[in-house]
């Protein structure tokens, strides 16, 4: 907050820049035979010392002034002295954007102006020429389903990134150890977090164990997923059908609200879920429930770019093709050959493929993409 009274001679700079001399301003006989009986300052003279608070207060030094809103509530007058206050109502760290409350008053603690002022605030400028380059902060991630198929492939390919990766697992501990070694050897971090990611009450002691560890999270994939039922809709009950779709869901939104407070502790930070073509093309008539669920997913995505965006975070899908997995090891041979002979590219997908994406969309390679979910599947449509 700060004040300034209200001079004659600020009257006439403001008639000499603008050419502004509407004798309601300036003319002591002309006001006295209006309903405001003398001479009113111009309105955005007053207003204009919402510019000193941007440019020298709030956010200050390098600001850019985007849009404005005012209220003009009451006359201020030759003598009057006003003060200046303003209130930080919103920051949107994606876009660097401030909107601040800006409440003007006069000596008698009466508003005359209030608005909303926008204002995008100065990146940070790095020396031309560093003496010594800083040896960048290691990134944290939290890769659930991580023991294994894709979920492994995504760790590995952090560890070479040089992450410090979270495994979560359930119940494959052997394989997660083995792949944490594996995570040390290609030049990244890691650490062991079992827990069932569809439970909302080890979601938070999980999310615990990070914020303690090291208080912030950079990058979180979702990709545990339940495992295929394969009935049509005459076997399936409401029970089985919710096992299959809740869980999606349920996971990704606990996730998500769990890593929020941890993203915002490292200035924002990336998601990156793994959907499914089966959400948009041919799903299979027996695995209802799954289908739904990764539409449920992939509509999710869409749904929270714009709320977490004001909040620095991007989310981004992945949905992979049929893919080299665990999953589909048993898969006859002749349908193995046909879904190739269905893919352009001539081969299903491998889950490096998957995780190579993965890492493009946490990188700063997508720096300009959110809302978005694409397709790994060898150019099927």
């Amino acid at each position: 907050m700060f004040s300034h009274e209200i001079s004659q001679r600020d009257v006439d700079r403001f008639v000499d820049l603008t050419g502004d001399d509407n004798p309601m301003h300036v003319d002591a006989e002309f006001a006295a035979q209006t309903q405001v009986g003398s001479p009113v300052a111009h309105g955005m003279l007053t207003a204009s010392f919402i510019s000193t608070v941007i440019g020298k207060h709030l956010p200050g030094v390098g600001a850019l002034w985007v849009s404005q809103k005012l209220e003009f509530l009451a006359p201020v007058r030759v003598g009057d002295r006003i003060e200046i206050a303003a209130e930080i109502k919103k920051i949107h760290l994606g876009n660097r954007l401030l909107t601040i409350a800006i409440d003007i008053r006069n000596h008698l603690n009466r508003s005359v102006i209030r608005g909303e002022s926008v204002v995008k605030w100065p990146e940070e400028r790095q020396a031309a020429e560093p003496a010594v380059a800083a040896k960048p902060a290691q990134k944290i991630a939290l890769v659930t389903g991580a023991s294994r198929g894709i979920g492994a492939e995504i760790a590995l390919e952090l560890g070479r990134q040089g992450y410090f990766v979270y495994i979560n697992y359930q119940r494959s501990q052997a394989k997660a150890e083995a792949l944490l070694e594996q995570v040390k050897v290609l030049g990244g971090g890691g650490e062991l977090l079992r827990g069932d990611v569809f439970d909302p009450v080890a979601v938070e002691r999980m999310f615990s164990e990070i914020k303690l560890r090291h208080q912030g999270l950079d990058l979180l994939v979702n990709n545990a997923s339940p495992a295929i039922e394969e009935r049509d809709i005459f076997e399936l009950d409401l029970a089985a059908f919710e096992a299959q779709f809740l869980p999606h869901t349920r996971a990704m939104f606990c996730t998500i609200k769990a890593a929020l407070p941890l993203f915002e502790a490292h200035g924002g930070g990336a998601i990156v879920n793994i959907g499914s073509v089966v959400a948009e093309y041919e799903p299979p008539a027996k695995w209802l429930g799954y289908n739904l669920g990764k539409g449920c997913v992939h509509l999710l995505t869409k749904n929270l770019a714009g709320p977490l965006g004001s909040r620095g975070v991007r989310i981004n899908t992945v949905a992979p093709g049929m893919t080299e997995t665990e999953m589909t090891q048993d898969m006859p041979e002749r349908q193995r050959m046909l879904l190739k002979m269905k893919t352009p590219l001539g081969r299903l997908a491998r889950p490096a493929d998957i995780a190579s994406t993965v890492a493009f969309l946490a990188g700063p390679g997508a720096a300009h993409m959110t809302g978005q979910v694409l397709h790994v599947n060898g150019g099927v449509c």
